[in-house]
């Protein structure tokens, strides 16, 4: 029978590769925790730091008039689902949460859920309430750029239209996932290959009583 021997230097080790290891973990914790740029208002909502800097921020312009906006309006979007693909038959439908837009006639907007009921005109009203941003408005085209969560705080673009009922169509195929922002609207095969795109989110113009305007703060 062969007699065992042991092997101090890998027994030496072991502990030193698990500290190696505990100590990477920590390292990593850290840095996505400061990844995190944005900040929460006292209302709970996502908000840029102080020196963050909309792009759409000195292209927004004043609305003239309420033709293809209407700033006395929201815009619902509910009972809408977004249907995946797996593999070539399969499909399954989940439903999306149920949110609105509200338009400022300065250039700016929220968009707020509201947990699958019918939107509050406290919520609708108040400006610290939702995610904020700013829209670009050419034609019945609009563009627009909100400030998320995502990445530990980041600028988003979203793009769509009006339809022929004043109803906002806007397309699920992010711009950012291939144009950057700097060259996005001048890239008119961008815009067709979103318009391609069939899932959309349809925001109904609602309009609901008791509506004031607060000056965004953004």
């Amino acid at each position: 029978m062969k007699k065992r021997t042991f092997n101090s230097a890998t027994n030496h080790t072991q502990p030193a590769r698990l500290c190696k290891r505990i100590v990477s973990y920590i390292i990593i914790i850290l840095f996505f925790t400061n990844c995190s740029h944005y900040i929460l208002n006292n209302n709970g909502y996502v908000r840029p730091p102080k020196k963050h800097k909309f792009h759409f921020s000195k292209k927004a312009k004043k609305l003239e008039n309420i033709e293809i906006i209407d700033t006395t309006a929201i815009y619902y979007m509910h009972n809408s689902y977004l249907t995946t693909r797996k593999g070539y038959t399969q499909t399954k439908k989940y439903k999306r949460t149920d949110r609105f837009i509200r338009f400022y006639g300065n250039g700016r907007l929220k968009i707020q859920h509201c947990n699958d009921e019918y939107p509050k005109i406290e919520d609708v009203n108040n400006i610290n309430n939702g995610i904020i941003g700013y829209y670009l408005l050419s034609g019945d085209e609009i563009k627009i750029e909100i400030y998320t969560d995502i990445n530990g705080g980041s600028n988003q673009l979203k793009y769509g239209h009006f339809d022929e009922n004043k109803n906002l169509i806007i397309y699920d195929y992010s711009p950012n996932n291939y144009i950057t922002i700097f060259n996005l609207w001048s890239e008119k095969k961008g815009r067709e290959l979103m318009k391609k795109e069939i899932q959309k989110e349809k925001y109904e113009k609602t309009k609901i009583n008791g509506m004031s305007y607060i000056k965004p703060n953004w």
